[in-house]
């Protein structure tokens, strides 16, 4: 898999739907979270995921699920729901982190990630490497 360098951003992943967002990238992107959050908290055992309105989020929503739960990660989905509420959800539920996919402010042809561990966004080096 070809992977664009340019969609990893300083506080999320981002790029355009289709080219460089596929539901294959999305299973990859929750297999490579997955590894990320057991190095950095061997305790890691269950993200909350949430989604946007946009007509892919759905999609990319399942695969990240299933590359989380093929990774030995237990998964909550949150559904369509604003992304304060995936924020929210780490501090009220049982989780030890949150993935919120959102295109944000961004044109419709666009998607992302925002990446996030216990409490804090992954961000810099964090989400690239």
């Amino acid at each position: 898999m070809k992977i664009n360098r340019t969609i990893f951003r300083q506080y999320d992943v981002r790029g355009y739907v289709n080219v460089d967002l596929t539901d294959d990238f999305a299973y990859n992107l929750a297999r490579g979270c997955a590894s990320f959050y057991k190095k950095k908290l061997p305790s890691f055992k269950t993200v909350s995921i949430g989604h946007d309105a946009r007509l892919s989020s759905p999609s990319f929503a399942q695969a990240m699920i299933k590359g989380f739960n093929d990774s030995g990660i237990d998964t909550i989905f949150l559904g369509m729901i604003p992304t304060g509420l995936c924020y929210f959800s780490m501090f009220n539920i049982d989780v030890q982190g949150a993935v919120m996919i959102t295109g944000s402010h961004n044109p419709p042809e666009y998607n992302g990630f925002k990446v996030n561990l216990i409490d804090l966004p992954v961000y810099g080096d964090g989400i690239g490497g």
